[in-house]
């Protein structure tokens, strides 16, 4: 209320008219200005989750924060910021306009889903591919990373795989680049391939799109019904993290947990055997459908 009226009526009559002392408005004044300094990075992350998402309130915002971006605050002190960068009151009306990739998916309906009604098994002309961001825990479980898997959809091999402790389109394009240079590397198709996965912002981002839709010429799937259209991610991520969820909590540091999915990768590709491999490794299995196809 001060603020609204101190330059018409001056500082001193405004603050008796409401009872203030001067000391209380300084303190708030350099409270805003501190504020402004040492929170100065987290503005355009709250921002980002408020336009994702305008209906969160300051505990949801807090949570997005912590997992999205690794940034920890209580969350009165999100509710101060929303206050003083007068973002509170503007929350749920701020919105993103959808991309050209969302309208698009948007219009599509079920047909967005390219999977939906996956028939048979084929590795010759471009296999169906899976990805995923999850979640795993580490540092004794203080700490949280995103894992993001590629596997194969009748190989059930992990061709990509990237860690990050947030969840962003460079992480993605890692994970593929490393999938697709095991692709190439095995002998398999990268091109006409099918990409699964959910409508989560960086798979609907133009950095993504560009690169596998435009340069490598993939298609891209989308789960028009979240985690129950992408049940073979779902399954994965179950069985590649369940058994080993205690070593992952008990890595003291993000590189020691990248070295135990590693080795964790390794041994699903090369040693697990899978029933549904006919209990084969995904290794042998692709070199035995490379060799039943004459390709090697």
């Amino acid at each position: 209320m001060v603020e609204t009226v101190w330059q018409d009526y001056g500082l001193n009559r405004s603050l008796a008219a409401l009872g203030l002392p001067k000391s209380t408005w300084y303190y708030h004044q350099q409270e805003r200005q501190t504020l402004s300094e040492r929170y100065a990075e987290v503005k355009s992350r709250i921002e980002a989750i408020i336009q994702a998402h305008p209906e969160y309130g300051r505990k949801r915002i807090q949570v997005e924060l912590r997992e999205a971006y690794d940034i920890r605050l209580n969350h009165k002190v999100v509710g101060k910021l929303l206050r003083h960068w007068d973002l509170a009151q503007h929350r749920c009306v701020r919105q993103t306009a959808p991309s050209v990739l969302q309208d698009a998916i948007a219009t599509a309906g079920a047909a967005a889903n390219l999977v939906r009604r996956l028939d048979g098994d084929s590795l010759g002309g471009g296999d169906v591919l899976y990805t995923d961001f999850t979640q795993i825990a580490y540092q004794g479980g203080r700490r949280t990373a995103m894992l993001m898997p590629i596997i194969g959809h009748t190989s059930k091999y992990i061709f990509g795989w990237a860690l990050q402790r947030t969840r962003d389109a460079h992480q993605a394009l890692a994970a593929w680049a490393d999938a697709k240079a095991r692709l190439q590397s095995a002998g398999l198709a990268v091109g006409d391939s099918i990409m699964h996965h959910d409508q989560d912002s960086v798979y609907t981002s133009h950095q993504w799109a560009d690169q596998l839709l435009r340069q490598d010429h993939v298609r891209l799937s989308y789960a028009t019904n979240g985690a129950k259209s992408n049940p073979a991610m779902e399954s994965f991520n179950g069985h590649f993290k369940g058994p080993l969820q205690s070593e992952f909590e008990a890595a003291p540091s993000l590189e020691a947990l990248q070295a135990v999915i590693r080795k964790r990768v390794t041994d699903w590709n090369h040693e697990r055997r899978h029933s549904a491999l006919d209990y084969q490794t995904p290794a042998t299995y692709i070199q035995h459908q490379l060799e039943d196809n004459g390709t090697k």
